[in-house]
């Protein structure tokens, strides 16, 4: 379990190991909004000194409650810091943190000025007349039809956020893995997860099929459902071309991916059978290509076809005076083999 910070300084952050803090975060150093990466600082409940904490995470702002949990690490600019490896947001429970959290411009169209009137108006109530009742915002002065509509929409945006960081880090992904989901798929995280976690592969970088398997694992998806056979193939497919070849033996792959899989060969099978009728892999008893392999494969065979059969002058006498040309202008002198490799070029259609 993470060491609970709740006292003194950074200082006192253990040398190495994991920790956990909840506090407030009080400003933000830098920030990638590609990424998600920050470098901020938290002010925790009894401590003088803020906190430095550093990782990837989304939507959060200076005057929001959080509590994180990671490891302990030296950083020669920022000191001691807590690298986060899981993240919570933690509404306000007090009047004062709720005034904080409405004024940090976390949610748009509220700042300070507006955070105290609709304090003054609703209290510790505030978040849920958003929430259930964004209507009554309009009785709150200079607050209109468009702005409540605004801060409606930035909540509700806010919470949806919070919700997929929620699902995403309780089904084993990591805060940097979660943040470049979320920025890929947006909304629709959860949705493209649940269908087929395995897309991940292929969409987001750093993530391998162990990472998408681990994934749709801890989301229940089956040792030996179609989904995961189907990209427990394609990942090895890419693996074995990735040695080089245009091409993996379909005996090989087979072999290959049950090791991967830990399922029946006959399982696999069936699945490559299906996934060669469909056209997602082209295919037969010998070779399974990937389709822009054997697309390239065969854009390359019908070239060297043209070219072997096209029509063409023959030059060979003109050859050696063009050489004996290029060594005087160039003082060089070609070997034998050099010059029979030039009469070859210039007469063969084709020569590799």
């Amino acid at each position: 379990m993470p060491e609970e910070l709740g006292r003194g300084s950074q200082d006192l952050l253990p040398g190495s190991g994991d920790a956990s803090a909840e506090g407030i975060v009080e400003r933000i150093v830098f920030e990638n909004p590609e990424n998600g990466f920050m470098v901020a600082r938290l002010r925790v409940e009894g401590q003088h000194e803020l906190l430095t904490f550093v990782g990837n995470m989304m939507a959060v702002s200076p005057g929001e409650t959080i509590r994180i949990a990671g490891e302990v690490v030296d950083d020669r600019k920022f000191g001691r810091q807590i690298k986060v490896q899981e993240y919570q947001t933690v509404l306000p429970s007090s009047i004062v943190g709720m005034e904080k959290y409405l004024g940090s411009g976390l949610i748009h169209g509220i700042g300070p000025a507006y955070a105290k009137r609709l304090i003054d108006a609703f209290g510790i109530e505030t978040l849920k007349v958003i929430d259930e009742h964004p209507e009554r915002l309009r009785h709150v002065e200079g607050i209109g039809l468009k702005r409540a509509g605004q801060i409606r929409d930035a909540w509700a945006e806010q919470k949806n956020i919070q919700s997929i960081m929620v699902f995403l880090q309780g089904h084993g992904v990591s805060t940097n893995k979660a943040v470049r989901i979320y920025k890929k798929y947006g909304d629709g995280a959860v949705s493209v997860l649940r269908e087929n976690p395995y897309k991940l592969i292929e969409d987001i970088s750093g993530i391998g099929f162990t990472g998408a398997d681990k994934i749709a694992s801890n989301l229940g998806i089956e040792k030996e459902s179609e989904s995961r056979v189907a990209a427990g193939l394609t990942y090895m497919l890419r693996d074995i071309v990735g040695e080089g070849h245009t091409f993996a033996q379909h005996r090989e792959l087979l072999d290959e991916t049950a090791k991967l899989l830990d399922v029946d060969r006959e399982k696999i099978q069936g699945k490559l059978n299906a996934m060669i009728a469909n056209r997602d892999v082209i295919g037969d008893e010998d070779r399974i290509y990937l389709h822009e392999l054997f697309d390239a494969e065969s854009d390359c065979a019908d070239h060297l076809s043209r070219v072997f059969h096209a029509e063409k002058e023959s030059v060979t006498d003109k050859v050696d005076v063009a050489i004996q040309w290029a060594e005087k202008k160039h003082s060089i002198t070609l070997s034998d083999e050099q010059r029979n490799a030039i009469r070859t070029a210039v007469d063969a259609p084709v020569m590799v």
